[in-house]
């Protein structure tokens, strides 16, 4: 039975399930593909956070968020490419913006 962190999913949340075609990872098993939901029970779309960074050792409370556009497109890469590696599904690229 599909749950939230605690709780079990509506009766009516399971009438818009589909299956999803399986990730490398899960042998062959497909999945059930649920509606997302952010953290104010908003259904799940692209969501424009703000791009920050922080030198945590120079910064450990996080307060001068560092402003280099090249360093942003050089993490934002990385992320896709660990994306890739480990074959996130295509929504989430778009959901992140990426």
């Amino acid at each position: 039975m599909p749950t939230h962190m605690r709780c079990m999913y509506s009766v009516e949340e399971l009438q818009n399930v589909s299956l999803s075609g399986p990730f490398n990872f899960t042998k062959g098993c497909k999945l059930l593909r649920t509606h997302g939901y952010n953290l104010v029970g908003e259904k799940e779309g692209r969501v424009d956070y703000q791009t920050l960074l922080f030198d945590l050792k120079e910064d450990p409370k996080q307060e001068k968020p560092i402003q280099n556009q090249a360093l942003q497109e050089h993490f934002q890469k990385e992320i896709a490419r660990h994306m890739a590696e480990n074959d996130a599904p295509a929504e989430l690229y778009d959901r992140m913006g990426i």
